[in-house]
């Protein structure tokens, strides 16, 4: 049949109760937030035992509103994991490929992760 859902509008950061859910996506959040580790708090806190967090961060994107800036995969990996997720699957792909001349790029990493 068709594919219903129903959307919300909640401030997961304030929210004392969340209903847990079995999945969740959090599409270039983190680099928006001054510290995006309380966000995937949040996001840890609203998932069902084994739910599953399809999560993607911008990496070593300066842009105007990007308030916490990722240097690499790691630091993104190592702030999923320090709330309790489980990386299962890590994907990265680069805004335009690197050169020599310009060895640094903007890029996407996005994870699955479970709880």
């Amino acid at each position: 049949g068709p594919c219903r859902y129903e959307l919300r509008l909640k401030d997961v950061l304030t929210e004392a109760e969340l209903e847990p859910l079995p999945f969740l996506i959090s599409m270039e959040i983190l680099e928006h937030f001054e510290d995006p580790t309380s966000f995937l708090k949040c996001l840890y806190r609203m998932l069902l035992k084994n739910g599953k967090a399809f999560i993607t961060a911008a990496v070593n994107a300066p842009q105007f509103d990007h308030i916490y800036l990722y240097r690499n995969d790691q630091e993104i990996l190592e702030q999923i994991r320090s709330v309790g997720f489980q990386v299962e699957t890590v994907f990265h792909a680069y805004a335009y490929p690197p050169t020599r001349r310009i060895p640094v790029v903007p890029s996407i990493v996005a994870v699955m992760a479970t709880k």
